[in-house]
């Protein structure tokens, strides 16, 4: 290897940082064979950086190789970087007593050199009895170079060992709110009260801003909750205070808390408070409450805090807190204060009928008037249908989807591709369809799934939509819709309709799959009248996928391609041309024209004859390029030679047969 190559001084003389990459490039078992008494030698021009830089097993491999004994008389600076490399799981197989030697081998400042994740890593592999051995004054040095993330991952029982070294009194005096957050996260919730008193844990929690609560999980904060208590946190700890700690609470620690409770923290900490905590958060503790304790907060500041959640938010919260949430600020202030987004999320939240206990067609009209399309994409079937039946009492027949109109054809498809087939079906006439899809632009057809423009196409016919739409707005639904919908929703004449009312570049910018199922549905007398252009546009669709001609009947394949011009064959690919020949039986393959079978055997790279020479009669002697150099036979061709129509294919004219 590069080791035995070089040897030791060819090694060092690399320097640290390629020592390093070396060392990481090969591997544990490969250090191994090196032998522990060079290894130290080396690492003698190594410092901690360079360590740093490796992964944890080759760190890990170099502990091994060395042993314990020579990696204590290594540099401080260059074992810390060792140790650092590592992570939990090669600290744990060092064990809790090796670990405390190099810890206190390498000393403070290199300890603290690794950074905090290692650090926390140390501390936990450490556990709880080596932990008070590093002493208050050392210990506290340490964990204020900590970030609070990283004091947040230690081990339970090595955190609370680290309060208890420092003192949580001194600890809570000396340590910022970042880090106290940090720590108090991870000890066990279980022993919060034993490791920190009220009255310490208190002033703790007057040091922690909003940000620092959220560091914590559910769990902790819910702990330092239940030993404060809610007298003295409610009275006495800071507004901004009691809305970090119920931030960093989740729905589980809440619930356990009981709707007053959540409502007199939100009144304690005020809307500000409330707001700065996240839409989420907020969210999560108005799903927590009844209408009762939402009258306590009061309709103007639930308006309030609604307005600044996004809608996603508000969407996600219980549809019992979402109505009861809309009845407590009332349906004129949410429509006056609130932006579309938060009403759509609102309604969105609430199901049918409570939207129809709180809002009138006109309320939900003025509402819909406010949102754009992403507004309503979120809201499921039964809300989306709610809303565009008010829509469409209150709008003048011909106004829906208009533009300009305050609910214009983009919205109102957003909402119909918010719904299933039955509700679309349920929702608006075949009248209205057909002039809600001749109002829609393909942007706003694209707002659509698959069922929704089924259901659309399937209540006002092909022939309807054909007269109604526009072309690229008619592409774009056969487009949203999948392959099974385009079979169960189109017959025969309906896909020859569409077909024929698109063009070659709207043809060819479907999908394979949608593009297959409208071809797969044409017969060939209806494929006659198409043009040339439109076959190969569907083809050319196809062939983005060229599987998708396997499912399609041979007969609609035959058509397809004899439609085609021949020359239109190459632009496709081997792939695609081999496929439709395998597609085809034998009698569509004989009855191929020669210009056909020509181009498609040239396309396969199988025109082993020369372009033009379609009979045996007419070839000339001359040299090909067989002569020249060994030709593997394409795998289009090999498929093609073990289909059905095989025989066909080369019994054809191509080959001098009649």
């Amino acid at each position: 290897g590069a080791f035995e190559t070089m040897g030791t001084e060819g090694f060092m003389d690399m320097g640290g940082a390629n020592m390093a990459g070396m060392f990481d490039s090969m591997g544990a078992d490969h250090i191994d064979s090196i032998g522990g008494d060079q290894i130290f030698e080396m690492v003698g021009g190594m410092d901690g950086s360079d360590f740093m830089t490796m992964g944890n097993e080759s760190a890990f491999g170099m502990f091994e190789t060395m042993g314990n004994d020579l990696v204590m008389e290594m540099d401080g600076d260059a074992m810390a970087g060792m140790f650092g490399a590592m992570g939990t799981e090669q600290l744990s197989d060092i064990g809790s007593e090796g670990v405390a030697d190099a810890f206190s081998a390498m000393g403070m400042d290199n300890a603290i050199g690794m950074g905090g994740d290692s650090l926390a890593e140390m501390f936990s592999a450490m556990g709880a009895d080596n932990i008070g051995s590093v002493g208050a004054e050392g210990m506290q040095e340490a964990a204020l170079s900590m970030s609070g993330d990283a004091l947040g991952q230690m081990d339970p029982e090595a955190a609370a060992a680290m309060m208890d070294t420092m003192g949580s009194a001194e600890a809570t005096d000396a340590l910022g709110g970042e880090q106290l957050a940090g720590i108090i996260g991870a000890i066990n919730p279980d022993e919060l009260a034993e490791v920190m008193p009220s009255e310490v844990l208190m002033e703790a929690a007057e040091k922690m801003t909003i940000e620092n609560f959220e560091a914590m999980s559910g769990e902790g904060a819910g702990a330092m909750f239940d030993v404060l208590g809610a007298e003295q946190v409610f009275e006495s700890l800071g507004e901004v205070q009691v809305a970090g700690m119920f931030s960093a609470m989740d729905a589980e620690q809440m619930a356990t808390l009981g709707t007053e409770t959540i409502a007199e923290a939100l009144t304690t900490m005020g809307t500000d408070n409330a707001i700065a905590m996240g839409a989420d958060n907020l969210a999560e503790m108005m799903t927590t409450m009844d209408s009762e304790s939402m009258s306590v907060v009061g309709g103007e500041a639930l308006t309030e805090m609604a307005g600044a959640m996004t809608g996603e938010a508000l969407m996600g919260m219980d549809s019992e807190a979402a109505a009861s949430m809309m009845d407590t600020m009332g349906t004129e202030s949410a429509l006056a204060s609130l932006g579309g987004e938060q009403l759509g999320g609102m309604l969105g939240a609430m199901d049918a009928n409570q939207m129809s206990d709180a809002f009138t067609a006109e309320d939900l009209t003025e509402a819909a008037g406010k949102m754009e399309h992403d507004h309503v994409q979120g809201m499921d079937g039964e809300s989306a249908a709610a809303l565009l039946e008010g829509v469409i009492t209150v709008m003048e027949p011909g106004e829906l989807g208009n533009k300009g109109s305050a609910v214009d054809a983009g919205l109102v498809a957003a909402m119909l591709g918010a719904m299933d087939s039955s509700q679309v079906q349920d929702a608006i006439t075949p009248e209205i369809t057909a002039d809600l899809a001749g109002k829609m632009e393909a942007s706003d057809v694209a707002l659509l799934d698959s069922d929704s423009a089924a259901a659309m196409m399937d209540s006002m016919g092909a022939g309807t939509a054909v007269a109604a739409m526009g072309q690229d707005s008619l592409a774009t639904m056969i487009g949203v819709m999948d392959g099974q919908a385009i079979t169960e929703t189109l017959d025969s004449a309906s896909a020859g309709a569409i077909a024929g009312a698109l063009s070659q570049d709207n043809l060819q910018s479907l999908g394979a799959e949608q593009a297959a199922g409208i071809a797969g549905m044409i017969d060939a007398e209806q494929f006659s009248e198409l043009s040339s252009d439109q076959a190969a546009g569907m083809a050319g669709a196809i062939a983005e996928d060229p599987g998708q001609v396997l499912e399609m009947p041979a007969e609609s394949v035959t058509a397809m391609v004899s439609t085609m011009e021949a020359s239109d064959l190459g632009a496709l690919g081997s792939d695609m041309v081999g496929t439709m020949m395998a597609g085809m039986d034998a009698e569509q393959l004989g009855e191929m024209s020669d210009d056909h079978m020509s181009e498609a055997m040239e396309t396969m790279g199988a025109d082993l004859m020369g372009e033009g020479a379609v009979d045996f009669t007419e070839i000339e002697s001359a040299t090909t390029f067989l002569d020249e150099a060994p030709v593997e036979t394409p795998s289009a061709l090999s498929d093609m030679m073990q289909a059905e129509g095989a025989s066909s294919f080369f019994g054809s004219t191509l080959f001098g047969q009649s």
